[in-house]
């Protein structure tokens, strides 16, 4: 399986279930919980993702997703605004 198309289906996280869409290019972009989002940019090599989650509209912050070899997990952090300097606290994910 292509890296790129491992990101796409459901994972069970910490926030909810994820449903990720498949890429547009080198975007993708999913939705979480009660309807809560997430949109971000993947890699050159298809294995990380950068992006932002947003909230009921006004909570946002930064993520990042780094995908296992196998594409059957992730691990990642959630910033709790767009500063990554802030603390950040773990997003993992499962099949």
């Amino acid at each position: 399986m292509p890296a790129y198309q491992a990101w796409s289906g459901v994972w069970q996280t910490e926030y909810g279930t994820l449903q990720m869409g498949s890429p547009d290019g080198e975007w993708i972009s999913g939705t979480y919980g009660n309807s809560f989002r997430i949109s971000g940019k993947l890699s050159q090599n298809m294995r990380r993702l950068d992006g932002t989650w947003s909230e009921g509209g006004s909570r946002q912050g930064a993520f990042f997703f780094e995908i296992a070899q196998q594409g059957g997990s992730f691990a990642g952090r959630r910033w709790p605004t767009m500063n990554r300097a802030t603390v950040s606290k773990p997003w993992t994910g499962r099949r």
